[in-house]
């Protein structure tokens, strides 16, 4: 005959159910989704170097003279920027217009920026530093040359590196994003020098 004492020594040594399979299916899946995180950080800062360079060119029938008016003058570049022209948003001062040190900054929609050009060359082109919201920093030229029978070669670069999370992505994107509007802007510097 058993005690009250053997009773509760077999409830007590029955094995514990574990948990629903819907609970480990759920484990399972945060775990997956935690290490699928980890993997995107990890490729993000150890095999992202945040570097990109972005480059188009256009040949233009122009005077060289011409060809620098309209891109080594901030003023003219509203004729044929793109941004400016497909947003209405953004708002435009120039410090100075020409030359070493001349210098705009912009607000929109999208952000604030600006540009300060570093060179500035009648038969070679501009060279400036660009900063976007005081956290991305590049470094862009408008380069031209002499292509012969009165053409010349416009080429629109634009290079920097990303630091932060979001920026190693964005530099990958960079030449998709950017080359489109390059693109648009020399083809309407193009058209306007040519008319």
């Amino acid at each position: 005959m058993m005690s009250a004492t053997d009773n509760e020594d077999s409830v007590m040594a029955e094995p514990k159910k574990s948990g629903s399979l819907l609970g480990k299916f759920f484990k399972a899946f945060v775990l997956l989704v935690l290490l699928a995180v980890a993997g995107v950080m990890g490729v993000t800062f150890f095999v992202l170097d945040g570097k990109y360079e972005v480059s188009r060119s256009v040949t233009v029938k122009a005077d060289m003279d011409d060809v620098h008016a309209m891109c080594g003058e901030l003023k003219n570049w509203p004729k044929w920027q793109p941004w400016t022209r497909e947003d209405p948003t953004i708002s435009t001062t120039i410090v100075k217009d020409t030359g070493v040190g001349a210098h705009q900054h912009w607000t929109g929609k999208d952000g604030n920026g600006k540009v300060t050009f570093t060179s500035c060359d009648p038969e070679k082109g501009v060279e400036y530093d660009m900063a976007f919201d005081d956290k991305y920093f590049s470094k862009g030229a408008i380069t031209y040359s002499d292509a012969g029978g009165g053409m010349v070669k416009v080429t629109w670069a634009m290079h920097g590196r990303n630091e932060d999370f979001i920026g190693k992505w964005f530099a990958v994107a960079m030449p998709g994003m950017i080359g489109p509007y390059f693109e648009r802007g020399l083809n309407d510097l193009k058209t306007a020098l040519e008319k």
